[in-house]
């Protein structure tokens, strides 16, 4: 099977390469609906949880099994060391006020959950 490594997106593509590419994407979008439709059936009487992920996976997650998004880590992302640091203390370092920062390079504002004492 292709995988996103193999398939250069930005070139001009030969008309068996499209359609390869086509089916692919078809193929991906039904493997993944099936999959998602298992595990919400598994979940549906699974109390509210909370993913810590370092990354946006925990949201994806939640968005595939259709449940309620209660991670306080929604939309955030963290190295892994600060992560390991962060799930130690949990409580303390969501008790921290975030900071807004400007990234160099991007046009919207973010926030960093400054690492307190």
């Amino acid at each position: 099977m292709l995988s996103d490594k193999t398939i250069v997106r930005d070139g001009p593509y030969s008309f068996p390469m499209q359609k390869l590419i086509s089916l692919r994407r078809r193929v991906s979008v039904r493997q993944r609906e099936k999959l998602n439709a298992e595990m919400r059936e598994k979940l549906k009487d699974v109390k509210p949880f909370t993913i810590f992920s370092n990354n946006c996976l925990g949201g994806v997650f939640y968005h595939d099994a259709g449940k309620e998004f209660t991670s306080p880590l929604i939309n955030m992302a963290m190295d892994g060391k600060d992560f390991l640091k962060f799930v130690s203390n949990p409580k303390h370092y969501l008790s921290c006020e975030m900071e807004f920062f400007k990234w160099e390079g991007r046009n919207d504002t973010l926030q960093q959950l400054r690492i307190c004492q």
